[in-house]
């Protein structure tokens, strides 16, 4: 009865070879996640660029949080976006009317916010899945350290199940 408590305790409900085969696939994943995060959080490895003009839709953040909504041009826009400007402004002087060219910015996430003010500058990192561009936050990496951690301890419980139950031939 004492080794069918501690049995359950152990492997849960469904039994070890449930609990082994969750936690060798969930655990891996886990940590993938988590390295893709703070590949692009620390931007070791990646395409990384400067945005200045930065521009946050949610300004409600207390100082040191991060936002996720925010746009960013980087130089390459930034000369575009003048461009476009001039040639705007000699279609106006020869009185021709056209469609006025959308100036380009970036999507930016996870972007350290005062709470105040935008940033002037944000170095981000492109995200290895997708067109998304993650900026460089402590925040970001420390979650991205965690959850590392994580499906590594995920992946070393099953592998300890797995250990176990081989010894106990079940």
């Amino acid at each position: 009865m004492e080794a069918q408590l501690e049995r359950r305790l152990i492997y849960g409900h469904l039994g070890p070879k449930y609990g082994v085969a969750v936690s060798l696939l969930l655990g891996p994943i886990v940590a993938v996640i988590g390295l893709m995060f703070f590949v692009s959080g620390t931007g070791i490895g990646v395409e990384t660029q400067t945005f200045t003009q930065i521009t946050c839709r949610m300004t409600t953040t207390e100082k040191g949080q991060d936002v996720w909504h925010c746009h960013g041009v980087t130089a390459e826009q930034k000369a575009a976006n003048e461009a476009a400007h001039e040639r705007g402004l000699a279609d106006a002087l020869r009185g021709e009317t056209g469609l006025v060219e959308k100036s380009a910015s970036t999507r930016l996430l996870f972007v350290d916010h005062d709470g105040r003010d935008d940033p002037a500058v944000v170095t981000a990192s492109r995200f290895p899945i997708g067109d998304y561009w993650i900026a460089h936050s402590a925040h970001l990496t420390t979650n991205a350290v965690v959850t590392m951690l994580i499906g590594v301890g995920i992946t070393a419980w099953g592998g300890y199940i797995l250990r176990t139950t081989r010894k106990r031939g079940l």
